[in-house]
């Protein structure tokens, strides 16, 4: 499952960041403002709400979502749904971990039946 601290720890590229935000003037300045950051490299990608942005690539590092006084509705909006596939996504993994951690659990205890049957 994809997510922060997925990738390459080592020499790490860039830093993903999709920027969300209603006016296309308001994005480009703060892109602007963020590329000239230079440590970390930043690669970043521009988005409406409820646009995706990420065309079915890799999930972004960091999601930043304008307000601007525009419609905020919009971008609030875009907000909940992110906040509900992060729980969704979040669920999945701790079933995921649950369902690894019993099975794991089974085989220690069998590992423990058949060493005590080797001692008696």
């Amino acid at each position: 499952m994809p997510g922060i601290g997925t990738r390459t720890e080592g020499k790490r590229g860039a830093l993903y960041v999709l920027l969300v935000g209603e006016a296309e003037d308001h994005r480009s300045e703060v892109k602007a403002a963020l590329a000239a950051l230079g440590d970390p490299a930043l690669e970043i990608t521009e988005t409406v709400p409820g646009g995706g942005g990420t065309n079915g690539g890799p999930p972004p590092d960091v999601t930043m979502v304008l307000f601007n006084g525009g419609n905020e509705e919009a971008s609030l909006n875009f907000l909940q749904a992110q906040a509900e596939t992060s729980r969704a996504r979040l669920q999945q993994a701790k079933a995921n971990f649950q369902a690894a951690y019993q099975r794991r659990k089974a085989e220690i205890e069998q590992q423990r039946k058949e060493f005590e049957t080797i001692l008696q």
